[in-house]
Protein backbone atom coordinates (compact mmCIF):
# COMPACT_ATOMS: atom_id res chain seq x y z
CA UNK A 1 0.00 0.00 0.00
CA UNK A 2 2.89 2.35 0.80
CA UNK A 3 4.32 1.55 -2.63
CA UNK A 4 1.80 3.92 -4.11
CA UNK A 5 3.49 7.30 -4.65
CA UNK A 6 0.53 9.43 -3.59
CA UNK A 7 0.21 7.62 -0.24
CA UNK A 8 3.89 8.12 0.58
CA UNK A 9 3.64 11.77 -0.41
CA UNK A 10 0.56 12.29 1.79
CA UNK A 11 2.18 10.69 4.85
CA UNK A 12 5.39 12.69 4.36
CA UNK A 13 3.43 15.91 3.93
CA UNK A 14 1.37 15.20 7.06
CA UNK A 15 4.52 14.41 9.04
CA UNK A 16 6.21 17.62 7.90
CA UNK A 17 3.06 19.61 8.70
CA UNK A 18 2.89 18.31 12.28
CA UNK A 19 6.63 18.80 12.66
CA UNK A 20 6.33 22.42 11.55
CA UNK A 21 3.33 22.90 13.83
CA UNK A 22 5.32 21.50 16.76
CA UNK A 23 8.25 23.82 16.06
CA UNK A 24 5.87 26.76 15.78
CA UNK A 25 4.18 25.93 19.10
CA UNK A 26 7.53 25.49 20.80
CA UNK A 27 8.74 28.82 19.39
CA UNK A 28 5.60 30.58 20.68
CA UNK A 29 6.11 28.92 24.06
CA UNK A 30 9.69 30.24 24.24
CA UNK A 31 8.54 33.75 23.27
CA UNK A 32 5.74 33.77 25.86
CA UNK A 33 8.09 32.42 28.52
CA UNK A 34 10.67 35.13 27.83
CA UNK A 35 7.96 37.79 27.82
CA UNK A 36 6.55 36.52 31.11
CA UNK A 37 10.01 36.39 32.70
CA UNK A 38 10.69 39.94 31.54
CA UNK A 39 7.39 41.15 33.02
CA UNK A 40 8.12 39.38 36.29
CA UNK A 41 11.58 40.96 36.39
CA UNK A 42 10.12 44.42 35.80
CA UNK A 43 7.50 43.84 38.47
CA UNK A 44 10.08 42.63 40.99
CA UNK A 45 12.30 45.64 40.18
CA UNK A 46 9.37 47.99 40.74
CA UNK A 47 8.49 46.27 43.99
CA UNK A 48 12.11 46.47 45.12
CA UNK A 49 12.27 50.17 44.32
CA UNK A 50 8.94 50.66 46.08
CA UNK A 51 10.22 48.84 49.15
CA UNK A 52 13.39 50.90 49.02
CA UNK A 53 11.34 54.10 48.94
CA UNK A 54 9.25 52.82 51.85
CA UNK A 55 12.37 51.98 53.82
CA UNK A 56 13.81 55.43 53.16
CA UNK A 57 10.61 57.10 54.28
CA UNK A 58 10.47 54.97 57.41
CA UNK A 59 14.10 55.71 58.20
CA UNK A 60 13.49 59.45 57.80
CA UNK A 61 10.41 59.30 60.03
CA UNK A 62 12.38 57.43 62.69
CA UNK A 63 15.21 59.99 62.47
CA UNK A 64 12.80 62.90 62.92
CA UNK A 65 11.06 61.03 65.73
CA UNK A 66 14.40 60.51 67.47
CA UNK A 67 15.07 64.26 67.38
CA UNK A 68 11.59 65.28 68.51
CA UNK A 69 11.40 62.65 71.26
CA UNK A 70 12.86 64.72 74.13
CA UNK A 71 10.57 67.67 73.31
CA UNK A 72 7.45 65.51 73.15
CA UNK A 73 8.35 63.70 76.36
CA UNK A 74 8.24 67.01 78.25
CA UNK A 75 4.84 67.91 76.84
CA UNK A 76 2.78 64.82 77.67
CA UNK A 77 4.11 61.43 78.72
CA UNK A 78 3.47 58.45 80.95
CA UNK A 79 6.74 56.52 80.55
CA UNK A 80 5.89 53.38 82.52
CA UNK A 81 2.50 52.90 80.93
CA UNK A 82 3.68 53.73 77.41
CA UNK A 83 6.65 51.37 77.80
CA UNK A 84 4.24 48.54 78.59
CA UNK A 85 2.12 49.27 75.54
CA UNK A 86 5.22 49.37 73.35
CA UNK A 87 6.32 45.98 74.68
CA UNK A 88 2.87 44.47 74.26
CA UNK A 89 2.77 45.75 70.67
CA UNK A 90 6.13 44.10 69.91
CA UNK A 91 7.89 47.44 69.30
CA UNK A 92 6.55 48.05 65.76
CA UNK A 93 9.06 49.65 63.35
CA UNK A 94 11.72 49.25 66.03
CA UNK A 95 10.19 52.03 68.11
CA UNK A 96 11.81 52.93 71.40
CA UNK A 97 9.98 54.99 73.99
CA UNK A 98 11.73 58.19 72.89
CA UNK A 99 11.02 57.48 69.22
CA UNK A 100 7.37 56.86 70.02
CA UNK A 101 7.09 60.22 71.77
CA UNK A 102 8.81 61.87 68.80
CA UNK A 103 6.49 60.08 66.36
CA UNK A 104 3.50 61.35 68.30
CA UNK A 105 4.71 64.96 68.04
CA UNK A 106 5.61 64.46 64.37
CA UNK A 107 2.07 63.25 63.59
CA UNK A 108 0.73 66.32 65.40
CA UNK A 109 2.90 68.55 63.18
CA UNK A 110 1.68 66.75 60.06
CA UNK A 111 -1.89 67.21 61.32
CA UNK A 112 -1.28 70.93 61.83
CA UNK A 113 0.10 71.26 58.28
CA UNK A 114 -2.90 69.36 56.90
CA UNK A 115 -5.29 71.54 58.91
CA UNK A 116 -3.56 74.71 57.67
CA UNK A 117 -3.91 73.70 54.01
CA UNK A 118 -7.50 72.68 54.66
CA UNK A 119 -8.15 76.11 56.17
CA UNK A 120 -6.39 77.97 53.33
CA UNK A 121 -8.44 76.11 50.72
CA UNK A 122 -11.61 77.18 52.52
CA UNK A 123 -13.11 73.71 52.65
CA UNK A 124 -16.16 72.96 54.83
CA UNK A 125 -15.58 72.96 58.61
CA UNK A 126 -12.06 74.30 58.03
CA UNK A 127 -11.98 76.13 61.37
CA UNK A 128 -12.71 72.93 63.26
CA UNK A 129 -10.35 70.81 61.17
CA UNK A 130 -7.54 73.31 61.77
CA UNK A 131 -7.72 72.65 65.51
CA UNK A 132 -8.81 69.00 65.49
CA UNK A 133 -6.20 67.66 63.00
CA UNK A 134 -3.08 68.21 65.19
CA UNK A 135 -4.86 66.84 68.27
CA UNK A 136 -5.98 63.80 66.26
CA UNK A 137 -2.42 63.28 65.02
CA UNK A 138 -1.03 63.48 68.55
CA UNK A 139 -3.49 61.20 70.32
CA UNK A 140 -4.17 59.08 67.23
CA UNK A 141 -0.61 57.76 67.46
CA UNK A 142 -1.30 56.51 70.99
CA UNK A 143 -4.54 54.92 69.79
CA UNK A 144 -2.65 53.23 66.93
CA UNK A 145 -0.09 51.79 69.34
CA UNK A 146 -2.73 50.46 71.71
CA UNK A 147 -4.74 48.97 68.86
CA UNK A 148 -1.59 47.30 67.59
CA UNK A 149 -0.90 45.89 71.06
CA UNK A 150 -4.46 44.58 71.42
CA UNK A 151 -4.33 42.87 68.01
CA UNK A 152 -0.97 41.31 68.79
CA UNK A 153 -2.10 39.93 72.14
CA UNK A 154 -5.30 38.64 70.56
CA UNK A 155 -3.23 36.91 67.87
CA UNK A 156 -1.14 35.23 70.57
CA UNK A 157 -4.25 34.00 72.39
CA UNK A 158 -5.83 32.67 69.18
CA UNK A 159 -2.76 30.81 67.89
CA UNK A 160 -1.65 29.39 71.25
CA UNK A 161 -3.97 26.31 71.24
CA UNK A 162 -2.65 25.21 67.84
CA UNK A 163 0.89 25.78 69.08
CA UNK A 164 0.25 23.65 72.17
CA UNK A 165 -1.27 20.83 70.12
CA UNK A 166 1.73 20.76 67.79
CA UNK A 167 4.21 20.83 70.67
CA UNK A 168 2.37 18.08 72.56
CA UNK A 169 2.41 15.80 69.50
CA UNK A 170 6.14 16.37 69.03
CA UNK A 171 6.79 15.74 72.73
CA UNK A 172 4.78 12.52 72.63
CA UNK A 173 7.03 11.42 69.76
CA UNK A 174 10.07 11.84 72.02
CA UNK A 175 11.24 15.38 71.27
CA UNK A 176 13.01 17.60 73.79
CA UNK A 177 10.88 20.42 75.21
CA UNK A 178 12.89 23.53 74.31
CA UNK A 179 14.07 22.15 70.98
CA UNK A 180 10.47 21.32 70.08
CA UNK A 181 9.25 24.78 71.13
CA UNK A 182 11.98 26.39 69.02
CA UNK A 183 11.21 24.33 65.92
CA UNK A 184 7.44 24.84 66.16
CA UNK A 185 7.89 28.58 66.80
CA UNK A 186 10.11 28.93 63.73
CA UNK A 187 7.54 27.15 61.58
CA UNK A 188 4.52 29.05 62.91
CA UNK A 189 6.04 32.53 62.98
CA UNK A 190 3.80 35.43 63.93
CA UNK A 191 3.70 37.17 67.29
CA UNK A 192 3.61 33.92 69.28
CA UNK A 193 6.57 32.52 67.36
CA UNK A 194 8.57 35.69 68.03
CA UNK A 195 7.89 35.51 71.76
CA UNK A 196 8.74 31.81 72.02
CA UNK A 197 11.95 32.22 70.05
CA UNK A 198 12.96 35.13 72.26
CA UNK A 199 12.38 32.99 75.35
CA UNK A 200 14.48 30.16 73.87
CA UNK A 201 17.28 32.61 72.98
CA UNK A 202 17.32 33.90 76.56
CA UNK A 203 17.67 30.35 77.86
CA UNK A 204 20.50 29.72 75.41
CA UNK A 205 22.27 32.85 76.69
CA UNK A 206 22.24 31.50 80.24
CA UNK A 207 19.14 33.12 81.72
CA UNK A 208 17.47 30.89 84.31
CA UNK A 209 14.27 29.12 83.27
CA UNK A 210 12.13 30.86 85.87
CA UNK A 211 13.47 34.28 84.86
CA UNK A 212 12.94 33.56 81.15
CA UNK A 213 9.37 32.44 81.87
CA UNK A 214 8.75 35.55 83.95
CA UNK A 215 10.13 37.77 81.18
CA UNK A 216 7.71 36.11 78.76
CA UNK A 217 4.79 36.93 81.05
CA UNK A 218 6.00 40.52 81.55
CA UNK A 219 6.24 41.11 77.78
CA UNK A 220 2.62 40.06 77.22
CA UNK A 221 -0.76 40.34 78.87
CA UNK A 222 -2.48 37.31 77.34
CA UNK A 223 -4.14 35.18 80.01
CA UNK A 224 -3.77 32.08 77.86
CA UNK A 225 -0.04 32.66 77.53
CA UNK A 226 0.25 33.12 81.28
CA UNK A 227 -1.50 29.77 81.81
CA UNK A 228 0.94 28.18 79.38
CA UNK A 229 3.92 29.59 81.29
CA UNK A 230 2.48 28.36 84.58
CA UNK A 231 2.24 24.89 83.07
CA UNK A 232 5.90 25.13 82.02
CA UNK A 233 6.89 26.13 85.56
CA UNK A 234 4.89 23.26 87.04
CA UNK A 235 6.42 20.82 84.61
CA UNK A 236 9.96 21.90 85.44
CA UNK A 237 9.34 21.97 89.23
CA UNK A 238 7.13 18.92 89.74
CA UNK A 239 8.04 16.72 86.80
CA UNK A 240 4.47 16.67 85.47
CA UNK A 241 4.14 15.17 81.94
CA UNK A 242 4.08 18.29 79.78
CA UNK A 243 2.54 16.73 76.65
CA UNK A 244 -0.67 15.76 78.45
CA UNK A 245 -0.84 19.13 80.19
CA UNK A 246 -0.49 20.96 76.87
CA UNK A 247 -3.30 18.97 75.26
CA UNK A 248 -5.63 19.66 78.17
CA UNK A 249 -4.71 23.34 78.12
CA UNK A 250 -5.33 23.62 74.39
CA UNK A 251 -8.84 22.16 74.80
CA UNK A 252 -9.56 24.47 77.73
CA UNK A 253 -8.37 27.51 75.79
CA UNK A 254 -10.61 26.68 72.83
CA UNK A 255 -13.58 26.18 75.15
CA UNK A 256 -12.78 29.47 76.89
CA UNK A 257 -12.58 31.28 73.55
CA UNK A 258 -15.98 29.92 72.50
CA UNK A 259 -17.43 31.00 75.85
CA UNK A 260 -16.01 34.52 75.47
CA UNK A 261 -17.41 34.75 71.95
CA UNK A 262 -20.87 33.80 73.24
CA UNK A 263 -20.48 36.31 76.06
CA UNK A 264 -19.60 39.08 73.59
CA UNK A 265 -22.59 38.13 71.44
CA UNK A 266 -24.86 38.28 74.50
CA UNK A 267 -23.51 41.73 75.39
CA UNK A 268 -23.97 42.96 71.82
CA UNK A 269 -27.74 42.41 71.81
CA UNK A 270 -28.57 45.07 74.46
CA UNK A 271 -26.21 47.51 72.75
CA UNK A 272 -27.97 47.02 69.43
CA UNK A 273 -31.31 47.53 71.17
CA UNK A 274 -29.99 50.70 72.82
CA UNK A 275 -28.74 52.08 69.49
CA UNK A 276 -32.07 51.25 67.87
CA UNK A 277 -33.99 52.91 70.69
CA UNK A 278 -31.90 56.07 70.90
CA UNK A 279 -31.07 56.68 67.23
CA UNK A 280 -33.19 54.79 64.73
CA UNK A 281 -36.60 54.99 66.45
CA UNK A 282 -36.50 58.80 67.03
CA UNK A 283 -35.35 59.30 63.44
CA UNK A 284 -38.33 57.30 62.16
CA UNK A 285 -40.73 59.30 64.35
CA UNK A 286 -39.20 62.59 63.15
CA UNK A 287 -39.54 61.45 59.53
CA UNK A 288 -43.19 60.48 59.96
CA UNK A 289 -43.99 63.63 61.92
CA UNK A 290 -42.20 65.78 59.34
CA UNK A 291 -44.25 64.27 56.52
CA UNK A 292 -47.45 64.87 58.46
CA UNK A 293 -46.50 68.52 59.15
CA UNK A 294 -45.56 69.14 55.51
CA UNK A 295 -48.80 67.57 54.35
CA UNK A 296 -50.66 69.65 56.94
CA UNK A 297 -49.09 72.89 55.60
CA UNK A 298 -49.14 72.28 51.84
CA UNK A 299 -52.25 70.14 51.60
CA UNK A 300 -54.69 71.43 54.25
CA UNK A 301 -57.67 70.11 52.29
CA UNK A 302 -56.70 66.62 53.35
CA UNK A 303 -57.41 67.69 56.95
CA UNK A 304 -60.47 69.80 56.05
CA UNK A 305 -58.51 72.93 57.06
CA UNK A 306 -58.10 76.19 55.18
CA UNK A 307 -55.35 78.76 55.79
CA UNK A 308 -55.50 82.44 54.88
CA UNK A 309 -59.30 82.63 54.70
Amino acid sequence: MLNQPWMFTAITTLFLFYLALSFHSYYNYILQKESLLEKLKLQSDRQASRETLRERLRRKILEWSERLGPISEKLYSFPEQDQKWLTWAGRPMGLTLQRFYGLRLLMAIFGAIFGLFYFILGLPFSKYVYFIAPVAGFFGTTYWLRSRADRRQEEISVTLPTFLDTVSIALAAGGALMQTIEEVAERMGGALGEEMLRMVRELQLGVSRRQAYQNLIDRNRSRELESFVQALIQGSDLGVPIATTFRVQADEMRASRVFRAKEKAAKASPRITLVTTLLITPAIFILILGLVVLNFIYNPDAFNLQFGR
